[in-house]
């Protein structure tokens, strides 16, 4: 019977020890991306550095579809090998403006990962800098967490911290 009490006594210290030694803070660095200054102007950024390419394809699908309306109306004044080199005309300007697109997407894909990563620096540093400042031991995101008293939530703190920046 000693033996257990001893060891309920040993466990009881070590867990209320554990508890308190650590002071735990939550970011959510969704809403902390989202809502900070550096992100809205990293989008106006790309918007601008792509800019000409999305207008390109804009320009090339206006096309296309001129060219199928001008084939549509002219069909029955057509001969066969007018309209098999319209629609050759048509199938390698689908081909290009589908290649361009595909580029596109992955250049900006690839942009758009380079600045999230800067970003992110930004975002560790801000926390580490409010963590250190405030003493607290361990810095977690909401998103691996079960629960967590509204208190212990920083994200606050740091969108205010990157939006003087």
């Amino acid at each position: 019977m000693k033996k257990f009490i001893a060891a309920a006594a040993m466990t009881l210290a070590m867990v209320s020890g554990v508890a308190q030694a650590a002071d735990i803070a939550i970011v959510d660095l969704g809403r902390i991306v989202k809502n900070i200054p550096q992100s809205e102007a990293t989008a106006k950024v790309l918007q601008k550095e792509f800019a000409d390419r999305v207008e390109e394809l804009k320009r090339l699908e206006k096309q296309i579809g001129e060219k199928q309306e001008e084939a549509r109306r002219n069909e029955a004044l057509m001969t066969d090998t007018q309209k098999t080199e319209i629609i050759r005309d048509l199938e390698e300007m689908d081909a290009t403006l589908k290649l361009k697109a595909k580029a596109l997407q992955q250049d900006g894909q690839r942009r758009q990962a380079e600045e999230n990563k800067k970003i992110f620096v930004q975002v560790q540093k801000a926390i580490s800098d409010i963590a250190e400042k405030e003493g607290y031991d361990t810095v977690v995101d909401r998103q691996t967490i079960l629960y967590a008293k509204p208190e212990a939530d920083i994200s606050a703190k740091v969108i205010e911290y990157l939006s003087k920046k």
